[in-house]
């Protein structure tokens, strides 16, 4: 038996051995085996360094004078970025309360290694800078964003403001100042908003109403759309891959400390996680959303920190790659399990590098401190966007036969007649609803976009809940809505379960709903003095004229009315109002509860 013990124990020191390494690089990938243009085609880099908020005061950071080094090397055409977890542990305390002069060290250390730096800087919050995620984050981000840009004094170098989530769109560099005749955009988002239980705002973002989880993700959605022709770079706190604890990856030993329930801890964190776990489910609905609005962006680039490691991950979508990066070894770093889908992986201090040059290529590099030099060592470098890569194509509206005027057109339709097809016992069981309604053939005009309200443009999709909505607007800069009649479950289920008897059964439950309930509320809202708007019935074409929407929007029946907002002295349905504010939901907001407990 003792024998057996002793042989285990070699076993355990075997594996721990092996998955200690600090270094990995695949082979699997050639890219990393090309050489770079040269230096003198060098365009414009990005600098990425994460969480490092836990740095000591007594002396110099190797990370950040290893930035200090190559930034001024690389001078005005660069970025240099912060990742978030700018403070450890738990962000910028109020003034005079506990830490609060440790907490200060450890930012101004970080905001004078940037202060004079010719190009652009920008702080990005993460976890622990909204005071570990516990209460009081709110107000311990915004004190953080107060600090860094009084500091610097440069403008809005605190992204996103106000304890926002973004996403927050930053041009680069100007497609008529670069060689390849691309801009070269940042687009940062606050995840800390999306995964945290704690208060956060709600409201005017100053660039959309933010009234809940779904306007976040339209607006996403929304920038991505319009940049996707762009060099973009996403970055926030949280990644998307990771092989680090967060990612559910441990040292061996890890499963020994204690026996068997540190087996347990490790089996917890890797299939249910803690909330800063990417197993986690909050954090699981975030990664399946974001990766669904970037999802058809050809070599975009997703850079986080978080895990105090260095990693790349390629990923291959059908037709392109595209290029997950995580920096967040600035000031501590920790195990990280090398292979598992990863090109590279490094446990040890240092940053990531993007660099862009004149043939339009992108390139990765991972600088670490070398102590005995004094100067950076680089341990990786790969080609992530070649010269020649694919564009995306517009809709070439020119090779279209243009449709006819609709603006007198009707079409008899039912606005779901699979509703009312249902057998007696299937209503039985599962309702009676308004089935026979939805199943009624009605005579709507057809929706031209080119005559109704003057002429109108679509301008973006809405709706990632349970509506479909399509935004227009008229040339005065009005603004009005499509919302599809009927609902769609399960848009942000996973696809395995969009295919099931639980999905149809969702779907049916629509069904409930009355289709045309909505024109019953202007009369009575008439009745009693209350503004309301004036829904019309419309069937949408599938019309080439609502461009790349046409597919989600079309080919089904919607209410068409008013976004009322600013001067409405022609709409005496909202008083001839010569300024309308949309309200808009505070904390209380019902939509805070999404970040409280499981989404049904």
């Amino acid at each position: 038996m003792k024998t057996i013990h002793i042989l285990w124990l070699f076993l355990i020191a075997g594996i721990v051995a092996c998955n200690t390494s600090e270094l990995y690089i695949s082979e699997e990938n050639s890219e990393h085996r090309l050489s770079p243009p040269p230096e003198s085609d060098l365009f414009y880099s990005l600098f990425l360094v994460g969480d490092a908020g836990g740095i000591g005061t007594d002396t110099p950071n190797p990370v950040l004078q290893l930035l200090q080094s190559k930034a001024a090397e690389a001078g005005e055409q660069s970025t240099i970025l912060f990742l978030g977890d700018n403070i450890y542990p738990a962000g910028l305390p109020a003034k005079e309360a506990k830490g609060r002069k440790q907490a200060e060290s450890r930012l101004l250390a970080q905001l004078q290694t940037v202060k004079d730096h010719p190009g652009q800087v920008y702080f990005i919050p993460g976890n622990h800078d909204w005071n570990d995620s516990k209460a009081g984050g709110l107000e311990a981000v915004n004190r953080q964003e107060e600090f860094v840009e009084m500091y610097l004094d440069r403008g809005n170098t605190f992204l996103p403001d106000y304890g926002f989530p973004g996403p927050v769109d930053i041009e680069l560099v100007n497609d008529d100042d670069t060689p390849f005749g691309k801009d070269i955009r940042l687009i940062i988002l606050d995840t800390e908003w999306w995964l945290s239980r704690q208060e956060k705002p709600y409201g005017d973002t100053g660039e959309y109403d933010l009234q809940d989880a779904d306007d976040f993700l339209v607006e996403l959605d929304d920038i991505v759309r319009k940049r996707q022709n762009d060099h973009m770079i996403i970055a926030a706190h949280h990644p998307l891959y990771s092989n680090g604890r967060h990612g559910g990856y441990f040292p061996a030993d890890r499963h020994l400390v204690p026996p068997v329930f540190g087996s347990l801890y490790v089996v917890y964190r890797k299939f249910f996680g803690y909330s800063q776990d990417i197993s986690h489910y909050r954090y699981q609905l975030l990664k399946r959303e974001v990766e669904s609005s970037i999802g058809n962006v050809p070599n975009l680039i997703y850079a986080s920190g978080h895990e105090h490691s260095l990693q790349y991950f390629r990923v291959k979508r059908r037709r392109f790659d595209q290029h997950f990066v995580v920096s967040g070894s600035g000031s501590r770093d920790s195990y990280v399990k090398p292979g598992m889908g990863a090109e590279f992986t490094y446990r040890g201090a240092g940053l990531q590098v993007v660099r862009y040059y004149k043939d339009g290529s992108s390139w990765l590099e991972s600088w670490a401190p070398d102590a005995s030099t004094g100067q950076g060592r680089l341990v990786y470098r790969t080609r992530m966007g070649a010269s020649d890569e694919n564009p995306f194509y517009e809709l070439d509206t020119d090779s279209l036969q243009p449709i006819p005027n609709l603006q007198d057109s009707t079409v008899t339709v039912a606005a779901n007649s699979k509703y009312d097809e249902k057998s007696t016992l299937y209503r039985t069981f599962l309702g009676f609803h308004n089935r026979e309604l939805w199943g009624i053939p009605v005579n709507v005009p057809v929706f031209d976009i080119g005559s109704v309200e003057g002429g109108l443009e679509a301008v973006k999709l809405g709706g990632k809940g349970q509506s479909n909505s399509l935004r227009l607007q008229r040339s005065d800069g009005r603004d009005y809505v499509l919302r599809s009649v009927d609902k769609e479950a399960g848009k942000i289920w996973d696809d395995h379960l969009k295919n099931t008897i639980a999905h149809d059964l969702a779907q049916d439950q629509f069904s409930i709903l009355n289709p045309y309930g909505a024109f019953m509320v202007p009369p009575l809202a008439d009745a009693i003095g209350i503004y309301h708007t004036n829904p019309k019935l419309y069937y949408i074409p599938h019309d080439y004229r609502l461009g790349e929407f046409a597919n989600q929007a079309g080919s089904r029946l919607a209410l068409f009315e008013e976004r009322p907002d600013g001067n409405m002295s022609d709409a005496p349905h909202f008083g001839n109002s010569e300024e309308v504010i949309s309200t808009h939901p505070g904390a209380g907001h019902p939509w805070q509860y999404f970040n409280q407990r499981s989404p049904e």
